[in-house]
C-alpha cells in the first residue's frame, strides 16, 4: 500500500491466493510523510485475510519508537479498527514463523 511498492488491495488478494504474505509495516503510519493509515491497513487486512498476512515494525530509525513499543502501538491501533487479538496473534506470530520455516 506505501508508495514505495504500491500494490492495490486487488493485487494483494492476488498475491495472497498464489501463495504469497502481504506485510504491513507500523513504521508507514508515522511522521510528517504519512505515507498509510491504520484504517487502511484494517481494510487491507479484512480483504486479503489475515491468513496471509504479516505485521512488522519496520521501525529502528532516529525519532521512532523502539521495536517493542512500536508494535504495542501498532496492535493497538488494530485492535480499535475491529482487528482482534486472535488476529494479530496470527499474523505477528504464526504467519512469521510459518514464513521462516519455524513451524
Amino acid at each position: 500500500m506505501a508508495p514505495e511498492i504500491g500494490m492495490t488491495i486487488p493485487q494483494m488478494q492476488q498475491a495472497a491466493r498464489d501463495g504469497a504474505y502481504i506485510e504491513f509495516v507500523y513504521s508507514g503510519t508515522l511522521g510528517p510523510n504519512v505515507k498509510v493509515s491504520i484504517p487502511d491497513f484494517a481494510k487491507a487486512i479484512r480483504a486479503v485475510g489475515p491468513n496471509s498476512c504479516i505485521l512488522a515494525s519496520d521501525l529502528g530509525q532516529v525519532g521512532n519508537p523502539f521495536h517493542p513499543d512500536g508494535l504495542a502501538l501498532f496492535f493497538e491501533a488494530l485492535r480499535k479498527e475491529g482487528i482482534s487479538q486472535a488476529e494479530i496473534d496470527l499474523m505477528s506470530k504464526t504467519n512469521p514463523a510459518k514464513a521462516l520455516g519455524l513451524q
